[in-house]
C-alpha cells in the first residue's frame, strides 16, 4: 500500500511494552468484532503536552498482543488529519485485514472530537452521529480490475472458504442470501496463482469445494502467505 511521508512519519509499530503502558494510562479503548476479529482502538495524550495525541489499534487476532499507532497534534489542519486517520484506517484494512474501515474511521473521529472537547479545542468533525457526513461503501476500497483472494468464515459451522474475485464483497453478499452466517474476515490483492497453492497447501484440510476447516495459526499464515508470495513458495 502507498502512503504519504507525512502518514509514514506518524506511524509507529507497537511493542509488548508499549501496549503495556497504554493499558495502564487509557480505559476509554474501545474492544470491537467484527467477523472474525478482535480489536481495541482508542485515543490517549499527555496533558502536559495537550497539542500532541495518539490514535492507536491493538489486536489479539493472533494471539499476543500486536498493533500500532498514529501521532497527532492539535495544529493539523481538519483536511490533514482527516486524510492522515482515512490512510490509518487503509493501512489498518490492508496490513491487518479490518473488514470494517468505516467502523475504524467512525470511531477515530469520535475519540478525535473528545480529545479535542477536553482541551476546549475546536474540531471540524466529518461524522454525524453514527454516520459519515458522505459514507463510502466496502466497495470504495475494491478496485475491480484486480483480482483478490478471500477468507470468509461460515460461523454456523467454523468452516473457511478460500477464494477469489474481483468482487469479494459482491461475493459475501451472494453467499450470505443461502447461508445468513457467513462473515468475510480477509481480503487481499492477489493473482489466482495464490488461490491455486493455497488449496494444494490446505488439502488435507479440505471439507468440500473451497470449504477448509482452519486453525486461527492458519489464518494467520494465510495472510503473511499472501503478502508473501512467490512461486514455489511451498513446493
Amino acid at each position: 500500500m502507498k502512503t504519504s511521508k507525512s502518514f509514514q512519519i506518524r506511524l509507529k509499530t507497537l511493542s509488548q511494552e508499549d501496549i503495556e503502558n497504554i493499558q495502564a494510562l487509557n480505559d476509554e479503548s474501545i474492544k470491537i468484532k467484527t467477523g472474525f476479529q478482535y480489536f481495541s482502538l482508542g485515543c490517549f495524550y499527555n496533558p502536559h503536552e495537550f497539542k500532541k495525541y495518539s490514535l492507536y489499534y491493538i489486536t489479539e487476532k493472533y494471539g499476543p498482543l500486536e498493533g500500532c499507532l498514529l501521532e497527532l497534534n492539535t495544529k493539523l489542519t481538519w483536511k490533514s488529519r482527516f486524510s492522515l486517520v482515512g490512510e490509518f484506517a487503509l493501512f489498518l484494512y490492508q496490513e491487518y485485514s479490518v473488514d470494517s474501515p468505516i467502523v475504524v474511521l467512525n470511531t477515530f473521529e469520535a475519540y478525535q472530537k473528545n480529545v479535542f472537547e477536553k482541551l476546549n479545542l475546536d474540531l471540524k468533525t466529518n461524522v454525524i452521529g453514527n454516520k459519515f457526513v458522505h459514507t463510502p461503501s466496502k466497495s470504495t476500497f475494491i478496485n475491480n480490475k484486480k483480482t483478490y483472494i478471500y477468507l470468509m468464515k461460515n460461523n454456523l459451522n467454523g468452516l473457511f472458504k478460500i477464494g477469489r474475485s474481483k468482487q469479494p464483497f459482491k461475493r459475501e453478499y451472494t453467499l450470505q442470501s443461502q447461508e445468513p452466517d457467513i462473515k468475510m474476515i480477509s481480503i487481499r490483492e492477489a493473482t489466482y496463482e495464490v488461490e491455486t497453492a493455497l488449496h494444494r497447501k490446505y488439502k488435507e484440510k479440505k471439507v468440500r469445494g473451497e470449504w477448509f476447516n482452519l486453525t486461527t495459526k492458519d489464518i494467520r499464515d494465510i495472510e503473511k502467505f499472501i503478502i508473501n508470495y512467490k512461486p514455489n513458495h511451498w513446493g
